[in-house]
């Protein structure tokens, strides 16, 4: 018997044959788009906006589709979403990094439609635990309102992404300001705290052990001390944080060069452009310090939209 999926639920198929017999084996709002329509056209935003889950297979898209996918449908626009991601680990290098970094559930493509199913269940049912989370986040924004300033001592993405979403209440472009600091944090954590190299990232990525590696360095006696500093202040209409790592810098002006392209794309530009879009999008001033393991962003209240 079909389960009742009471949900939206976007299906990036390709040549997935098991992903295009799951309305088979589901009742509810289950909608398909091939990769090729995901290139900025409307059914691709139709299909997209509001999804509570997104299953997608990109295997067999060149890098440079993959990137005119990724550009318009960022983590920035599917905020919420559960993203589950099929590939092959022996194709690993085929998919974008910054597409397995953004998913919620990366899992080999050779699953059957009902373990497909039971992969929708399980991210559904976080969907609802994050909507629960989010409702009484409500409450808690209220109460961090009132803040003047602080100071917030983290080691952990996931600690990153939280005080990230807290502080964001304050600004009015919330959804930019909690993307920009959720990926200055993840840089400190990762890049500086734990040292691993953009080019390190990648690879980690391609070959599914990046949580494992993060997990493990955390755990390390060279890094298991390191802290991440965030200092707050809200002041004459202005947002201020500064965010202070224990690392030993790197060469930032770069990241920020308008046309920045690295030698190798696949790696160090997805990832550099964490700092790019927080410069760009996020912030109204973006300043590093030392040799980079300090950085000011800085929003004005009074100009932002």
């Amino acid at each position: 018997m079909k389960p009742e999926l009471h949900s939206k639920i976007a299906v990036i198929a390709g040549d997935n044959k098991a992903l295009h017999k799951l309305n088979q084996f589901v009742h509810g709002d289950v909608r398909f788009c091939s990769p090729a329509e995901m290139n900025g056209s409307n059914k691709a935003s139709q299909l997209l906006e509001g999804s509570e889950v997104i299953i997608a297979d990109f295997m067999g898209l060149s890098h440079e589709q993959q990137t005119r996918i990724v550009e318009p449908y960022s983590l920035q626009s599917l905020n919420g979403s559960e993203i589950i991601l099929l590939y092959s680990k022996d194709q690993a290098d085929e998919v974008l990094p910054e597409l397995i970094e953004k998913a919620t559930t990366v899992v080999e493509r050779n699953k059957k439609p009902e373990q497909l199913v039971e992969l929708i269940e399980n991210a559904l049912a976080n969907f609802q635990r994050k909507s629960e989370l989010r409702e009484n986040y409500q409450t808690v924004s209220l109460g961090i309102s009132l803040l003047e300033q602080g100071t917030f001592v983290l080691r952990k993405p996931e600690e990153a992404k939280a005080i990230a979403s807290l502080l964001a209440s304050l600004a009015p472009n919330k959804d930019d300001v909690a993307l920009g600091l959720t990926e200055l944090l993840i840089n400190a954590i990762e890049h500086g705290n734990l040292g691993i190299s953009y080019s390190e990232k990648g690879e980690l990525l391609k070959n599914g052990v990046w949580h494992q590696e993060i997990e493990n360095r955390l755990q390390h006696k060279n890094f298991k001390n390191k802290r991440v500093i965030l200092e707050f202040a809200s002041k004459d209409q202005t947002l201020e944080f500064k965010i202070t790592d224990e690392g030993k810098g790197f060469d930032f002006n770069k990241y920020l060069e308008p046309k920045f392209k690295s030698d190798n794309e696949s790696h160090d530009y997805f990832h550099g452009r964490g700092i790019k879009l927080a410069k760009q999008l996020c912030f109204d001033n973006l300043q590093f310090q030392g040799c980079g393991n300090i950085v000011v962003a800085s929003l004005e209240l009074g100009t932002s939209e």
